[in-house]
């Protein structure tokens, strides 16, 4: 397959499925397998030319294989200009020691979103409230 044909696969995928919006961060999971790569590659060349700007993350995780090498991962996230995150980074000094922990920072919703989320909460506590009020007077 062409990257000309992947570009086109993965868009018609994103668009079709509504996967990406502006501003969002793609989390892709990097083990140095060809699948791993080539959506790295896909997300990669679509963020030139997507009208929704987007970043992209590389995540990897060191299973303990023998032999296992990052840096050729590492060259080719630097190359194209993607952040490469490794399990454990989120510990102390970076260092955890059974290389799993890996924590990614939720977006968290505005003020707005948040007050709207409320408004539909308590309204939802008062219509169940009064609908038991009014089932309780029925049955007395």
């Amino acid at each position: 397959m062409k990257l000309q044909q992947l570009l086109s696969y993965t868009r018609r995928a994103v668009d079709d499925f509504h996967m990406i919006e502006a501003g969002d961060k793609i989390a892709v999971g990097i083990s140095g397998g060809k699948d791993s790569l080539t959506m790295l590659y896909a997300l990669h060349g679509l963020k030139r030319f997507y009208p929704a700007p987007f970043e992209i993350e590389a995540i990897t995780v060191d299973l303990g294989f023998p032999g296992f090498d990052l840096s050729p991962i590492q060259a080719l996230c630097q190359e194209m200009g993607v952040t490469l995150t490794p399990a454990g980074d989120t510990w102390p000094g970076g260092e955890d020691p059974n290389d799993t922990n890996l924590r990614i920072a939720p977006t968290y919703p505005s003020v707005g979103e948040l007050e709207a989320a409320l408004d539909v909460l308590v309204l939802a506590t008062k219509l169940v409230s009064a609908q038991i009020a009014q089932e309780e007077r029925a049955q007395a």
